[in-house]
Protein backbone atom coordinates (compact mmCIF):
# COMPACT_ATOMS: atom_id res chain seq x y z
CA UNK A 1 0.00 0.00 0.00
CA UNK A 2 0.71 3.75 -0.42
CA UNK A 3 1.43 6.08 2.28
CA UNK A 4 -0.07 9.28 2.39
CA UNK A 5 2.32 11.61 4.80
CA UNK A 6 -0.55 11.43 7.94
CA UNK A 7 -0.36 8.00 7.76
CA UNK A 8 3.07 7.17 7.80
CA UNK A 9 3.87 10.06 10.66
CA UNK A 10 1.00 8.11 12.62
CA UNK A 11 2.73 4.51 11.94
CA UNK A 12 6.09 5.64 13.01
CA UNK A 13 5.59 8.29 15.23
CA UNK A 14 5.57 5.46 18.71
CA UNK A 15 8.07 4.41 17.92
CA UNK A 16 10.29 7.60 17.52
CA UNK A 17 9.19 8.73 21.19
CA UNK A 18 10.10 5.77 22.62
CA UNK A 19 13.60 6.03 21.68
CA UNK A 20 13.72 9.51 22.01
CA UNK A 21 13.12 9.27 25.68
CA UNK A 22 16.79 7.28 26.18
CA UNK A 23 18.35 8.95 22.97
CA UNK A 24 17.09 12.50 23.96
CA UNK A 25 17.42 13.08 19.74
CA UNK A 26 14.15 15.18 19.19
CA UNK A 27 11.03 13.36 17.72
CA UNK A 28 10.80 15.49 15.41
CA UNK A 29 14.30 15.50 13.60
CA UNK A 30 14.08 12.01 13.62
CA UNK A 31 10.56 11.99 11.72
CA UNK A 32 11.03 14.78 9.40
CA UNK A 33 14.11 12.84 8.15
CA UNK A 34 12.45 10.11 8.06
CA UNK A 35 9.42 11.82 5.86
CA UNK A 36 12.15 13.18 3.32
CA UNK A 37 14.76 10.04 2.95
CA UNK A 38 11.97 7.31 2.65
CA UNK A 39 9.26 9.78 0.61
CA UNK A 40 6.95 8.59 3.80
CA UNK A 41 7.46 5.14 3.64
CA UNK A 42 6.95 4.80 0.01
CA UNK A 43 10.33 4.25 -1.56
CA UNK A 44 12.05 1.29 -2.38
CA UNK A 45 14.25 1.21 0.24
CA UNK A 46 11.53 1.89 2.73
CA UNK A 47 9.04 -1.02 0.49
CA UNK A 48 12.08 -3.27 -0.20
CA UNK A 49 14.43 -2.40 2.84
CA UNK A 50 12.81 -1.33 5.80
CA UNK A 51 15.02 1.19 5.89
CA UNK A 52 13.65 5.00 6.48
CA UNK A 53 16.96 6.77 6.73
CA UNK A 54 19.68 5.85 3.47
CA UNK A 55 22.29 4.69 5.94
CA UNK A 56 25.29 3.11 3.93
CA UNK A 57 26.26 -0.68 4.40
CA UNK A 58 29.64 -0.40 5.34
CA UNK A 59 32.08 -3.21 5.74
CA UNK A 60 31.70 -3.02 9.44
CA UNK A 61 27.99 -3.18 8.65
CA UNK A 62 26.58 -7.54 9.61
CA UNK A 63 23.32 -7.13 8.79
CA UNK A 64 20.95 -7.08 5.63
CA UNK A 65 21.76 -5.11 2.58
CA UNK A 66 19.70 -3.39 0.18
CA UNK A 67 21.58 -1.95 -2.74
CA UNK A 68 19.96 1.22 -5.19
CA UNK A 69 20.22 4.03 -6.34
CA UNK A 70 20.87 7.24 -4.84
CA UNK A 71 21.45 11.02 -5.60
CA UNK A 72 24.65 12.68 -4.23
CA UNK A 73 26.05 16.47 -4.44
CA UNK A 74 29.42 17.29 -5.02
CA UNK A 75 30.83 20.95 -5.17
CA UNK A 76 27.28 21.59 -5.65
CA UNK A 77 26.94 19.11 -9.19
CA UNK A 78 24.03 16.23 -8.35
CA UNK A 79 24.54 12.87 -9.68
CA UNK A 80 23.55 9.45 -9.70
CA UNK A 81 25.41 6.51 -7.94
CA UNK A 82 24.85 3.13 -7.20
CA UNK A 83 25.23 2.48 -2.78
CA UNK A 84 24.66 -0.45 -0.44
CA UNK A 85 22.21 0.63 2.46
CA UNK A 86 21.63 -0.85 5.63
CA UNK A 87 18.18 -3.23 5.25
CA UNK A 88 16.24 -4.76 8.45
CA UNK A 89 12.93 -6.82 9.33
CA UNK A 90 10.78 -3.85 10.10
CA UNK A 91 10.66 0.30 10.36
CA UNK A 92 11.22 -0.35 14.23
CA UNK A 93 14.65 -2.23 13.80
CA UNK A 94 15.44 0.71 10.88
CA UNK A 95 14.41 3.67 13.59
CA UNK A 96 16.25 2.19 16.35
CA UNK A 97 19.64 1.73 13.97
CA UNK A 98 19.03 5.40 13.29
CA UNK A 99 19.27 6.07 16.97
CA UNK A 100 22.31 4.03 17.31
CA UNK A 101 24.25 6.03 14.85
CA UNK A 102 23.65 9.49 15.96
CA UNK A 103 24.32 8.56 19.45
CA UNK A 104 27.50 6.40 19.28
CA UNK A 105 29.06 8.35 16.65
CA UNK A 106 31.36 11.49 18.55
CA UNK A 107 30.50 13.79 15.17
CA UNK A 108 26.61 13.50 15.93
CA UNK A 109 27.03 14.22 20.24
CA UNK A 110 26.07 17.59 19.60
CA UNK A 111 22.62 16.52 18.93
CA UNK A 112 22.05 14.99 22.11
CA UNK A 113 20.04 17.17 24.41
CA UNK A 114 19.42 19.95 21.57
CA UNK A 115 16.03 20.89 22.80
CA UNK A 116 15.57 23.41 19.36
CA UNK A 117 14.53 21.79 15.91
CA UNK A 118 15.73 24.34 13.71
CA UNK A 119 19.25 24.16 15.61
CA UNK A 120 19.27 20.17 15.05
CA UNK A 121 18.67 20.67 11.59
CA UNK A 122 21.77 22.67 11.10
CA UNK A 123 23.86 20.67 13.17
CA UNK A 124 23.12 17.55 11.82
CA UNK A 125 23.79 18.44 8.07
CA UNK A 126 26.78 20.23 9.57
CA UNK A 127 27.85 17.17 10.92
CA UNK A 128 27.74 15.37 7.20
CA UNK A 129 24.81 13.10 7.51
CA UNK A 130 24.03 14.11 4.17
CA UNK A 131 25.59 16.17 0.93
CA UNK A 132 22.37 18.11 0.06
CA UNK A 133 22.57 21.43 0.19
CA UNK A 134 19.19 22.19 0.97
CA UNK A 135 18.72 19.48 3.69
CA UNK A 136 18.33 21.61 6.57
CA UNK A 137 15.72 24.03 5.47
CA UNK A 138 13.72 20.40 3.82
CA UNK A 139 14.04 19.54 7.12
CA UNK A 140 12.58 22.17 9.08
CA UNK A 141 9.89 22.97 6.35
CA UNK A 142 8.74 19.66 7.01
CA UNK A 143 8.60 19.96 10.84
CA UNK A 144 6.71 23.06 10.51
CA UNK A 145 4.04 21.81 7.67
CA UNK A 146 3.15 18.77 9.64
CA UNK A 147 3.96 20.61 13.11
CA UNK A 148 6.37 17.69 13.84
CA UNK A 149 7.69 19.92 16.69
CA UNK A 150 4.35 19.26 18.76
CA UNK A 151 5.90 15.59 19.04
CA UNK A 152 9.13 17.14 20.62
CA UNK A 153 7.36 17.60 24.49
CA UNK A 154 7.19 14.29 25.89
CA UNK A 155 8.44 12.63 29.13
CA UNK A 156 11.74 10.83 29.51
CA UNK A 157 11.55 7.23 30.95
CA UNK A 158 12.34 6.95 34.54
CA UNK A 159 13.52 4.08 35.98
CA UNK A 160 11.78 3.29 39.20
CA UNK A 161 13.66 1.14 41.70
CA UNK A 162 12.11 0.36 45.26
CA UNK A 163 14.34 -0.38 47.72
CA UNK A 164 13.85 -1.71 51.43
CA UNK A 165 14.90 1.03 53.36
CA UNK A 166 17.01 4.53 53.43
CA UNK A 167 18.84 5.88 56.33
CA UNK A 168 18.15 9.85 56.06
CA UNK A 169 19.56 12.00 59.29
CA UNK A 170 19.95 8.81 61.12
CA UNK A 171 16.29 7.52 61.00
CA UNK A 172 15.29 4.46 58.97
CA UNK A 173 12.45 5.23 56.33
CA UNK A 174 11.23 1.88 54.80
CA UNK A 175 9.55 1.05 51.41
CA UNK A 176 11.08 4.00 49.80
CA UNK A 177 10.65 4.44 45.97
CA UNK A 178 14.03 5.68 44.43
CA UNK A 179 14.22 7.30 40.55
CA UNK A 180 17.51 6.70 38.59
CA UNK A 181 17.33 9.05 36.00
CA UNK A 182 20.32 10.27 33.84
CA UNK A 183 22.98 8.63 36.31
CA UNK A 184 21.58 10.56 39.51
CA UNK A 185 19.80 8.52 42.14
CA UNK A 186 16.43 10.42 43.49
CA UNK A 187 13.58 9.77 45.82
CA UNK A 188 9.86 9.85 45.48
CA UNK A 189 8.59 13.00 47.56
CA UNK A 190 5.49 11.20 48.19
CA UNK A 191 6.79 8.03 49.79
CA UNK A 192 8.92 10.21 52.24
CA UNK A 193 6.31 12.56 53.12
CA UNK A 194 3.96 8.57 53.54
CA UNK A 195 7.39 8.04 55.58
CA UNK A 196 6.51 10.59 57.95
CA UNK A 197 9.72 12.63 56.47
CA UNK A 198 9.05 16.63 56.32
CA UNK A 199 9.36 17.15 52.46
CA UNK A 200 7.73 20.64 50.88
CA UNK A 201 6.43 20.63 47.69
CA UNK A 202 7.54 23.39 45.24
CA UNK A 203 3.86 25.00 44.15
CA UNK A 204 5.48 27.88 42.29
CA UNK A 205 6.37 26.72 39.30
CA UNK A 206 5.64 23.20 38.87
CA UNK A 207 4.87 20.97 41.45
CA UNK A 208 8.16 18.64 42.47
CA UNK A 209 7.56 14.87 41.95
CA UNK A 210 11.43 14.09 42.59
CA UNK A 211 13.97 15.21 45.08
CA UNK A 212 17.69 14.55 45.08
CA UNK A 213 18.31 11.86 47.42
CA UNK A 214 20.02 12.53 50.69
CA UNK A 215 23.33 10.97 52.11
CA UNK A 216 24.87 10.94 55.00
Amino acid sequence: MSFTRAQFINKIKDYVIKDAKTSRILPSLTIAQAILESNNGNSGLAVKGNALFGIKATSQWKGKVYTADTNEVYKGIQFTVKACFRAYDNWEESIADHTKLLTSLKRYSNLIGEKNYVQACKKIKADGYATDTYYSSKLINIIESCQLFNYDDYEEDEEMIECKSMYIDGKEYKNINQINKDGHIYVELISLKQAGYNVGYNSVIKVASIAKKITK
